[in-house]
């Protein structure tokens, strides 16, 4: 009985269990060489930094690895091990070539291990296809002999001699055998392709090619009759072509309905460009009928219709598949990402961004790309990611863009700098933002160059700018047709007219938004209204914690005075240091201690792992980790070095270190991994 239960436990013995057959003894002695196999077992050839991403052990983005091998590296089976290893941590492992409609439907919201061989083209369409269609980050492996641009690479390395003998199975190898596999070894130059061709003297596969296919008589061909090819392209779902004014006239009457949807005929608009993308897609126009949903799309975005808009987003990315067009297709990626942070959804918007970034990226579209990155920086803005933010956006050139990208590039650059707490340079933006928007002259890019001029003036407590702003703003989006943008601007002019003039005042502001009702608002506007209505009633911390917490809008503290302002880099050094301070003077047990500390600095450094070591006897013991383990041998460079070791591409993975120094003298080192492809 169990003394702590009120029932009885059976402990089962060693001998409890099923009944097993008696082992089956082989005399390898009197097997032919024909008999023997080889297995997959290797040691590591480069592929642990890929199986680190499959681990979990990187943030939730989606990644593609470009997998490389000369002939005989032995990739199929490096795919098969990476495919179980995608399978332990719960990714799905599928080919590029398997994916159709009824496969990706069975697969559902899940996270996928895509397998690509050859060219990286299919392989990236497909993952911006699972960005539309899951929301859920995935990773793509493209095998090949050649590199991609821009894509990180992880190479075979070749085997040594005697992991190679013993994969040979049965392992009991009799003598004979062992010289022969010992030879095959050391002539493979370690690829396992070529180590089994030469241990079995010619592949199975090829003598089953050269021996076993039977070769019949051809047909002669007869020429002059309807062939079996036209006939099956007749009877194809293409029962006629449509003709060609048919065509010209449905792309005229599309233009037609964009243009009345951008000039607030809305209603017409939208019933217009419906029957067109309806008449399209029966005719089998697939891309023109994706890119007048996309038009339409946009349009409800604006209105704040996004159960609509999604609903078109869905139809759109699945006329877009039939053809495979590539910019059609991350365009609806990055509207649907729009859409969900819109609905406050970030994670989702996280995952569908950054996967239609890397699949425009790999396709070679920068324009697309450049759409990507602005629609990601403000999902990061809003989950208060602002470094994050900046760091995306700083390779981009204002001065080499259209002047619409250019005046999104700098409002966005603008406000992840008010919440990095870089008022000047976040003013700076803002101005230049206003600049380019003079020279647009167009309603769209002044209202919103207007609205970031807003929010940078009134972190800096510039009430009388905000007003004018927000006029400015209100004006032009009227013009533009865009009502939410004057709402949002609406509202900072409310909490500006709260702090600098008093609550009635700012209560006759909010009386006309109030008019509103707040079904009709997108949830991130409506969680700013909330925000705003409570700080007028006189609600602050415990508001602001419930709409974080409810929304998981972490940037919602820049809009109330009461939030504590984002610490600037020296701050936030300041506090980290104070942090591990705190933990080392707290803890009990010194290697609790480090154990802490690993923790912590790997969730600052965004690594892989972090380790500390020890030299002891002349060897480098590790005493504290989390995450992957590191190798000695990093830590051993650190100690020879004696001083920081930054961040660098070392074969397959991104490693470096700092030694640890108590009076002077060197005690150990902290050494930290990341995955490849990973940005430090």
């Amino acid at each position: 009985m169990s003394p702590d239960a009120d029932h009885a436990v059976v402990l089962p013995s060693a001998a409890a269990g099923y009944e097993q057959p008696e082992p089956i003894s082989v005399d390898t002695s009197q097997l032919a060489p024909e008999v023997y196999g080889v297995s997959d077992v290797s040691p590591d050839r480069g592929l642990e930094s890929v199986v680190e991403l499959l681990g979990g052990t990187c943030d939730a983005r989606s990644r593609a690895i470009r997998l490389r091998g000369m002939p005989g590296a032995g990739i199929e089976a490096a795919l098969r091990s990476l495919a179980r290893a995608a399978r332990i941590n719960g990714l799905v492992p599928m080919a590029v070539s398997e994916m159709n409609e009824p496969v990706t439907a069975l697969v559902g919201r899940r996270s996928l291990f895509l397998i690509a061989r050859g060219h990286h083209l299919p392989a990236m369409k497909a993952l911006a296809q699972l960005a539309v269609q899951t929301g859920k980050p995935h990773v793509v492996v493209l095998a090949g002999e050649g590199e991609v641009p821009g894509m990180p690479t992880v190479k075979l390395k070749r085997c040594p001699v005697e992991p190679l003998v013993e994969a040979v199975r049965p392992q009991c190898l009799k003598a004979g055998m062992r010289r022969r596999a010992l030879a095959a070894a050391r002539r493979s130059e370690g690829l396992p392709e070529r180590f089994r061709d030469l241990l079995w003297g010619v592949s199975p596969a090829q003598e089953v090619k050269q021996y076993d296919v039977l070769r019949v008589a051809e047909q002669a061909t007869v020429y002059g009759t309807t062939s079996e090819v036209t006939s099956t392209l007749t009877a194809g779902t293409r029962d006629r072509w449509p003709v060609s004014a048919d065509v010209a006239a449905l792309r005229r009457r599309l233009t037609e309905g964009v243009e009345e949807l951008t000039r607030g005929r809305h209603a017409a608009g939208e019933r217009r460009t419906r029957q067109v993308v309806a008449a399209l897609a029966r005719r089998q126009l697939w891309t023109d009928a994706a890119r007048g949903g996309l038009a339409l799309a946009r349009a409800l975005i604006k209105r704040g219709r996004l159960k609509e808009a999604r609903t078109i987003l869905d139809q759109s990315g699945q006329y877009a598949r039939h053809e495979q067009a590539s910019d059609v297709l991350i365009e609806a990626a990055i509207m649907t990402g729009v859409v969900a942070i819109d609905e406050t959804r970030l994670d989702e918007a996280e995952a569908t961004l950054h996967a239609a970034w890397v699949s425009a990226r790999g396709l070679g579209e920068p324009a697309s790309a450049r759409s990507c990155a602005l629609a990601l920086a403000r999902c990061l803005f809003w989950r208060a990611r602002f470094d994050e933010s900046l760091e995306l956006l700083e390779p981009f050139d204002s001065s080499a863009l259209p002047l619409g990208e250019a005046i999104q590039l700098e409002g966005a650059r603008s406000r992840a700098a008010v919440g990095c707490g870089d008022l000047q340079a976040a003013i700076a933006h803002a101005g230049k933002a206003s600049r380019l928007a003079d020279r647009l002259d167009l309603p769209g890019g002044r209202a919103a160059a207007a609205c970031a001029s807003a929010l940078a003036h009134l972190s800096v407590g510039d009430h009388p700018a905000v007003e004018s702003d927000v006029r400015r703003c209100v004006g032009a989006s009227k013009l533009a047709h865009d009502p939410l943008l004057g709402l949002r601007a609406a509202l900072l002019g409310i909490e500006s007219a709260r702090r600098a003039y008093g609550h009635p005042s700012a209560a006759a502001l909010m009386r006309k938004v109030r008019r509103i009702a707040s079904s009709n608002l997108p949830p991130i506007v409506r969680a700013r209204v909330t925000l705003t209505a409570g700080l007028l009633e006189g609600a602050a911390s415990d508001l602001l914690a419930r709409q974080m917490s409810a929304t998981g809008l972490r940037a919602l503290r820049l809009f109330a005075p009461t939030a504590p302002q984002r610490p600037t880099a020296h701050a936030t050094t300041m506090d980290g240091l104070l942090e591990i301070l705190d933990c080392c003077q707290s803890s009990e047990d010194d290697v609790g201690v480090l154990s802490t500390l690993c923790l912590r600095l790997r969730a600052r450094l965004k690594a892989a792992g972090v380790a500390f070591f020890a030299e002891e006897g002349g060897a480098h013991v590790p005493l504290a980790w989390d995450g992957v383990r590191s190798e000695a041998a990093l830590a051993a460079r650190v100690s020879e070095l004696g001083q920081t070791l930054v961040p660098h591409q070392s074969a397959e993975r991104i490693e470096g270190g700092a030694p640890v120094r108590y009076g002077g003298q060197l005690v150990g080192t902290l050494v930290a991994r990341w995955t490849v492809g990973a940005t430090v």
